[in-house]
C-alpha cells in the first residue's frame, strides 16, 4: 500500500478524471497532453530528473501554454544544477517559497529580484 493511499483515494473520489503517475512522465504521457481540454500536472519530489529532463524544458517554454496545461513543479533547492534548471525556472509565473531556517539564500536572493523588477531593472 502506498504511503499517501488514502489520500490518493479521496483525490480519485473527488476528481474522477484524475491520473496519478509514479516518477516521472514518460514522453508518451506528455504528449497526450495535447487535448483541448485543462489540465494541471504537478512533478513532485523528481527534482533531479525534472530539471535534466528535456521533455520537461519543452513544457515549461511554451508546450504548457499550447496543451492548455499548467505545470507545477515541487523542489527543495530552486538553484539545484540541472542541465535546464535556469531556463526552467524563469518560465515560472509565480515562485512560492516556504521558511526554512537552514537556508535563508534562496529568499534573500528572490526578494532582490522582486525588488529589482519593481523599480524597472527586470528583463
Amino acid at each position: 500500500m502506498h504511503l499517501h493511499e488514502d489520500f490518493l483515494n479521496e483525490l480519485r473520489a473527488a476528481f474522477p478524471k484524475i491520473e496519478i503517475i509514479e516518477g516521472m512522465p514518460s514522453v508518451d504521457d506528455l504528449q497526450l497532453l495535447s487535448s483541448k481540454e485543462r489540465k494541471l500536472l504537478v512533478i513532485d519530489d523528481q527534482m533531479q530528473v525534472a530539471f535534466n529532463s528535456k521533455a520537461i524544458l519543452d513544457l515549461s517554454t511554451g508546450g504548457s501554454h499550447h496543451a492548455n496545461c499548467s505545470l507545477i513543479i515541487t523542489t527543495q533547492n530552486i538553484f539545484h544544477k540541472g542541465k535546464y534548471t535556469k531556463t526552467i525556472m524563469r518560465q515560472a509565473t509565480e515562485v512560492a517559497l516556504f521558511f526554512n531556517k537552514v537556508d535563508l539564500n534562496q529568499a534573500r536572493f528572490h526578494k532582490s529580484c522582486a525588488r529589482m523588477k519593481t523599480v524597472g531593472h527586470w528583463s
